[in-house]
């Protein structure tokens, strides 16, 4: 028997604001994180230009 499968996207984006504390608010972990301004790959030198 075939079973159902669902997968839900959900993201926020914005110029600053505490990753920790949407984690912990929502209780979701997210499987990517980063901030605005870390780097995009170890050999770039393209940085983020939000946070998410």
């Amino acid at each position: 028997m075939n079973e159902t499968q669902v997968k839900v996207y959900f993201s926020l984006f914005g110029d600053d604001f505490p990753i920790n504390e949407v984690t912990r608010r929502l209780e979701i972990t997210p499987t990517e994180s980063y901030k605005k301004g870390d780097s995009i790959s170890a050999n770039s030198s393209l940085r983020r230009k939000e946070t998410s």
